[in-house]
């Protein structure tokens, strides 16, 4: 591993000087401080090429092979910082606003975090997991979802990417190898990503 551990303890909380940051997801995929002044929107496709894939088929093949990622395909969005000024404390629940819309009726966003040092190797830090089964088709919804609690600095000159999947797997996970942390959905649907001044879409750390 390439992580190294530091104990810090507060009676307070939040612990003095933490205060939550937002990040904008931005259409040229940026993550920015920068709140949108304009409309922006991204697409996004849960293409299940095979709607008679089934899920135990899905855990038999254990989420990999030629046989199931032509079936069900990972797709990715991914946002990125610039690179951070200065030493960088992320402590507590990160939480993600997202104003959407699904052309199904069914709906799920992964959200990966990471951390991306300068030579493009990243370090996979936490996740924010979220599905909703009562979606009206091309309506716009505008929702707040908490990932699990998390401590983690991100060292000066790295960069925060966040990674939005259909499929929340990683390649170095010893546990669950390459099952995803939840299952995925398995009805296609076309996913937009709106923010705008009004209604942001981000990250908050």
């Amino acid at each position: 591993t390439r992580w190294s551990f530091s104990h810090f303890s507060s009676d307070v909380w939040p612990p003095e000087g933490i205060l939550p940051v937002r990040w904008y997801f931005r259409a040229d995929s940026a993550l920015s401080m920068d709140a949108p002044t304009v409309a922006e929107s991204r697409r996004f496709e849960h293409a299940v090429r095979d709607t008679t894939l089934t899920m135990q088929a899905c855990i038999d093949a254990q989420f990999r092979g030629p046989q199931f990622s032509t079936r069900l395909p990972k797709e990715t969005l991914h946002f990125d910082s610039p690179p951070l000024a200065r030493e960088t404390l992320m402590a507590g629940i990160p939480r993600v606003r997202l104003v959407y819309a699904s052309s199904a009726g069914i709906v799920q966003c992964n959200a990966q975090i990471w951390e991306l040092r300068p030579n493009g190797a990243a370090d996979f830090v936490s996740r924010i997991n979220f599905s909703d089964f009562h979606v009206t088709p091309d309506a716009v919804n505008d929702t707040v979802f908490d990932g699990m609690a998390r401590a983690h600095v991100f060292a000066k000159g790295n960069r925060i990417r966040v990674v939005l999947t259909n499929l929340d797997t990683q390649p170095e996970d010893r546990f669950l190898l390459s099952n995803p942390h939840v299952l995925p959905v398995l009805t296609p649907g076309v996913y937009t990503l709106f923010t705008s001044a009004a209604r942001p879409s981000y990250l908050e750390l």
